[in-house]
C-alpha cells in the first residue's frame, strides 16, 4: 500500500487543493518516512513471498535470506530516522528469539546445497557475529559431523542385522571357497583395513570440493 500511496504522491497535493474536505494530507516528513519505510521493508515482502511458496522446495533458500534480514535489522538500528529505530529494536528482540532456536538446522540446510556449503556460513557470520564468528562457524560445522556420526551409529546397527549369506567372510569361509573366487581374500582385507569413518570422510571430500556455480536453472533435487 505504501508502494501504492508514493506513486500518486502528487495527486494526494492535489487533493488537498480542490477538496476542502480532505484533511488528512500527509506531510514531508510522512513522504520521506514512507519511502524510506519501503525501502526497507522490500526485502521482508519478497522473503514473505518466498516461505510461502508451497511449489518448490526452500529449506535450502531460507538461510541467506534469513541472514540478509538480520543484516538489515542491524542497520535499521543505525537509522537516523527514530520510527525506523523503534520498529527495528522490536523487530530484533522477536528475531533473535527465534534465530537461536533455528539457525543451526537453517545452516545445514544450507550446507547441503551444492552451492553454498560451507562458504555460504564463513560469507554471512562475520558479518552477524563481528567478534566471535569462528566459534559460531565451528558449531555449525561440529554439528554437521555430529549428524554424520548419528547415522554411522544407525547404520553400523543395521550392519548388525544383516543376513549371513551378505555379510563379509570369514577367513575360514575364504579359504574354503577362494577356488571360486580369488578375490574374497582381498575384500576381506579390504574390509579390515578400510576408514571406519567412511561417512564421514565422504563429508570431509563434499565440503573440501568447490561449490558449483550459482545458476538460476539448477535443481537442488535433480542434483
Amino acid at each position: 500500500m505504501l508502494t501504492t500511496a508514493l506513486i500518486y504522491k502528487d495527486v494526494f497535493a492535489r487533493l488537498k487543493q480542490g477538496e476542502s474536505a480532505y484533511k488528512t494530507l500527509p506531510s514531508d516528513h510522512d513522504w520521506m518516512l514512507a519511502k524510506k519505510m519501503c525501502d526497507k521493508l522490500k526485502l521482508f515482502y519478497s522473503v514473505t513471498k518466498m516461505f510461502s511458496g508451497t511449489k518448490y522446495p526452500t529449506s535450502n533458500l531460507y538461510f541467506p535470506k534469513v541472514c540478509e534480514m538480520r543484516l538489515l535489522l542491524d542497520e535499521c538500528l543505525l537509522s537516523n530516522v527514530e520510527e525506523i529505530n523503534v520498529m527495528a529494536a522490536n523487530m530484533v528482540g522477536k528475531f533473535d528469539k527465534y534465530w537461536m532456536v533455528i539457525h543451526g538446522l537453517l545452516a545445514i540446510a544450507t550446507i547441503l546445497d551444492p552451492r553454498f556449503k560451507l562458504k555460504l556460513i564463513e560469507y554471512y557470520f562475520p558479518k552477524i557475529y563481528v567478534n566471535d564468528s569462528e566459534k559460531h562457524i565451528d558449531r555449525v560445522r561440529k554439528m554437521c559431523y555430529d549428524l554424520v556420526n548419528e547415522y554411522q551409529v544407525k547404520n553400523s546397527d543395521w550392519q548388525d542385522t544383516i543376513p549371513m549369506d551378505l555379510q563379509i567372510p570369514s577367513m575360514e569361509d575364504v579359504h574354503e571357497h577362494d577356488t571360486m573366487d580369488t578375490l574374497a581374500a582381498y575384500d576381506l582385507f579390504v574390509s579390515s583395513t578400510s576408514n571406519v569413518d567412511g561417512l564421514k570422510s565422504e563429508l570431509d571430500y563434499y565440503l573440501e570440493e568447490p561449490v558449483l556455480p550459482r545458476a538460476a536453472s539448477f535443481d537442488i533435487l535433480a542434483w
